[in-house]
């Protein structure tokens, strides 16, 4: 996955590198995804993904996924993020040889 900033986000970024990481982009970006944690409180969904490999379609269920909410008047259903969805299938994907039928969200951004 490539990362794409503008010019002023990345001149903004690399100002606070030299401030908090000596410089160092990398060793700065790293501190700041480690600084955003998973929202305890947030409501949680089941994803059930389908990953192919090769011929075979095998199913993962990815459990206590952060949602968004959407209220109705009798019920609170969740929003699918896409995204969201699509970035789990990729580190399903890239990151596990054999891919777990079940698989805690948390375990995936440890």
């Amino acid at each position: 996955m490539k990362i794409e900033l503008s010019k002023k986000d990345l001149r903004t970024a690399q100002l606070k590198a030299s401030i908090w990481t000596g410089g160092n982009l990398d060793k700065f970006v790293s501190e700041a995804i480690n600084t955003h944690e998973v929202d305890d409180k947030a409501p949680k969904a089941t994803l059930e993904l389908y990953i192919q490999r090769g011929e075979n379609t095998e199913t993962v269920v990815v459990k206590n996924v952060p949602h968004k909410v959407k209220e109705e008047v009798s019920n609170v259903e969740p929003i699918e993020n896409v995204i969201l969805s699509a970035a789990i299938e990729e580190i399903l994907e890239e990151d596990f040889q054999e891919l777990p039928k079940e698989i805690e969200f948390v375990d995936l951004v440890k």
